[in-house]
């Protein structure tokens, strides 16, 4: 975008209305854009600028990663909040918030991968040289792991909760190996950490295989400098950084 008739400093206020236009992009008319972070910026087309304030310049480019949402999704959301005698305040991306309560300015700039392991989802997002890279979601999560306890072992799901919580393993090799031909046996099968590592490796290597399939750019996955960052209910069980 032009931000004169000729070359001045390029302001905070120049940024604001770079990311105002971003906002006001056509997409389909039942999404909203959520967010937008700026990933780099041109001043007068020469690219890689981080930071253009302050910066001699006639014409301004944003390169931005924007996120979007379902405006009728919103609009239960804000409802149901209404409902309860709340008012909301606006929206946030939950990946976003969470990445800037607990990665560094350094780990963001090195490379780093979010996996924020819920109860029916896990989000991920991407952060290289300072900006974020990619965010997705896959709709599985640490409720997953409670629902195949409970499937495996026969037991009710608020034992299998429990069980998890205060036994849950999800690397097989860090246990004595176990048959699990007993899952498929009449009789219900002893409770063993062996059994539950069993039992739950395959439902937590599925995610973090789906999460890797959905960034899709192993390239850029395999150079990142900080490594991954686990968080959520989900990531709590033994074995979980290491699988």
């Amino acid at each position: 975008m032009p931000i004169g008739p000729g070359p001045r400093p390029i302001r905070e206020s120049d940024l604001d209305e770079a990311r105002r236009r971003a906002r006001s992009m056509s997409i389909p008319f039942d999404h909203k854009i959520l967010a937008v972070t700026p990933v780099e910026f041109a001043v007068d087309r020469v690219r890689g600028v981080v930071d253009p304030v302050g910066r001699m310049g006639s014409q301004l480019e944003m390169q931005a990663h924007l996120v979007t949402g379902s405006r009728s999704v919103l609009h239960n959301l804000e409802n149901a909040i209404e409902t309860a005698k709340y008012k909301p305040l606006g929206e946030e991306v939950d990946v976003l918030a969470t990445s800037r309560a607990l990665l560094t300015e350094p780990e963001m700039e090195q490379g780093v991968m979010l996996i924020d392991m819920g109860g029916l989802a896990t989000n991920w997002a991407v952060f290289r040289k300072g900006s974020i890279v990619a965010n997705g979601l896959v709709p599985l999560g640490g409720e997953h792991l409670t629902n195949d306890l409970s499937h495996g072992l026969r037991i009710p799901l608020e034992q299998a909760v429990k069980t998890k919580h205060e036994k849950g393993v999800v690397l097989r090799s860090l246990e004595q190996e176990v048959s699990t031909h007993v899952l498929f046996e009449d009789n219900r099968p002893e409770e063993t950490p062996g059994l539950i590592a069993a039992i739950l490796e395959p439902r937590t290597e599925e995610i973090f295989t789906y999460v890797k399939n959905d960034f899709g750019d192993l390239r850029t996955l395999a150079g990142l400098g900080a490594g991954v960052v686990l968080t959520g209910g989900g990531s709590m069980c033994r074995g979980t950084r290491q699988l």
